[in-house]
């Protein structure tokens, strides 16, 4: 890069209690990220810990916000504008709400006729499908457990794909009928990928494919609790400290690392602009790594925070007006920082004394058109960030 200026939700079954103040510390002199609004959606907990997604051209944030069972809080979807404010919310019944109670959302076009929805899966033991301009229901996929991971589209036929956490995976018709359903694996929170007209699904203690008939192509040794495509034929997994490159052509692993702490993956780029695409990693004690996606090596370490232990996995995007790619992360005690991709320096950051458990989102909500942070923290409230 031409400058040289400078982070995945746990499984968490822990019932905390508490609700953490509402305080921002928010700058706005260079170095920082700058407050654009914090939604109005808090819960009486702070283990809210699935990410936002955002929809279109009109920018729709879309946050799944949960409250812990029997908490007296709710578990809704809630599509908020560019601005924070509420445009519609749909529930689920409170006798299911919990920490899980709206999964990991994502946006498709059920049909193929152009309008967008958002399907999530819930703990209702369904995974439910809103327009994502009026937030009326039209998908509804039944499960045997609740939701996790984010479901995906596959094409040709269409089909809404998804896996419950007790490991069955679904395609469904794009009316809600059962196209085909297997079993894989219980635990599953990876989200799973599309490759060479595969469905990659991260397991316990394995990494498998699917046909689209939801026949099992290949299985290898390596657990997944996360995983990310790099490109047409490699994935690389992560599995507690472990993380490994797997070769979906040959079904052999190309390198292993030990981070040496729990690590948590989600996007690789070839943030340095050197041809080699590399995977951005969170690791234990706020560290977030850059590794050479061919070989395992590590191009850079930075350390965000020496109090927490749990850092969410990094995410890419352009959030500043410098040119090339940038690096997100977050820490479990509310920071937030931008990093250059090349050096992991830090360019920006900001801090908010809750605790944060997933991944940040980048959307460009305000067509700058520069990259908005969008932090899913804790206590359900939704903060938007912009450099």
């Amino acid at each position: 890069m031409r400058r040289r200026t400078t982070v995945a939700a746990a499984v968490v079954v822990l019932a905390l209690a508490g609700v953490g103040a509402y305080a921002v510390t928010n700058g706005g002199g260079p170095g920082t990220l700058d407050v654009a609004w914090v939604s109005d959606t808090d819960r009486p907990n702070q283990v809210n810990h699935h990410p936002v997604a955002v929809a279109g051209a009109d920018a729709t944030v879309l946050a799944p916000v949960s409250a812990v069972s029997g908490s007296g809080g709710h578990c809704r979807l809630i599509a908020l504008d560019t601005t924070g404010a509420q445009q519609w919310s749909e529930g689920i019944a409170d006798r299911a709400c919990a920490i899980h109670g709206i999964g990991d959302p994502t946006v498709l076009d059920l049909t193929g006729d152009g309008d967008r929805e958002v399907v999530v899966p819930t703990a209702e033991n369904a995974v439910y499908g809103y327009d994502v301009s009026s937030g009326d229901r039209e998908f509804v996929g039944n499960t045997t457990s609740f939701g996790y991971s984010k479901p995906i589209l596959l094409d040709d036929p269409r089909r809404v794909f998804a896996i419950d956490f007790d490991g069955r995976a679904y395609a469904w018709r794009p009316d809600g009928s059962v196209a085909w359903n297997v079993s894989v694996d219980p635990a599953v929170i990876a989200d799973p990928v599309v490759m060479n007209d595969r469905i990659v699904v991260g397991m316990t203690d394995s990494t498998i494919a699917l046909h689209r008939n939801g026949s099992r192509a290949w299985s290898v040794p390596v657990g997944a609790e996360w995983l990310t495509r790099v490109d047409e034929t490699h994935v690389v997994t992560s599995n507690g400290p472990r993380l490994a490159s797997i070769d979906t052509s040959t079904r052999t692993v190309d390198w292993t690392l030990d981070t040496a702490g729990r690590a948590v993956v989600h996007d690789a780029a070839d943030g340095d602009e050197d041809g080699t695409r590399e995977v951005y990693v969170g690791s234990r004690g706020g560290r977030i790594l850059a590794i050479d996606a061919t070989t395992g090596a590590v191009e850079w370490r930075t350390r965000l925070s020496e109090t927490t232990d749990l850092t969410p996995a990094p995410i890419t995007g352009n959030f500043t007006d410098n040119p090339g790619l940038e690096i997100a992360a977050v820490t479990h005690d509310g920071q937030v920082a931008v990093l250059d991709a090349a050096t992991g320096e830090t360019v920006a950051t900001y801090e908010r004394d809750v605790a944060v458990w997933v991944h940040p989102t980048a959307a460009d909500i305000d067509a700058d058109p520069l990259d908005e942070l969008l932090v899913m923290y804790g206590d359900g409230r939704i903060v938007a960030l912009n450099a």
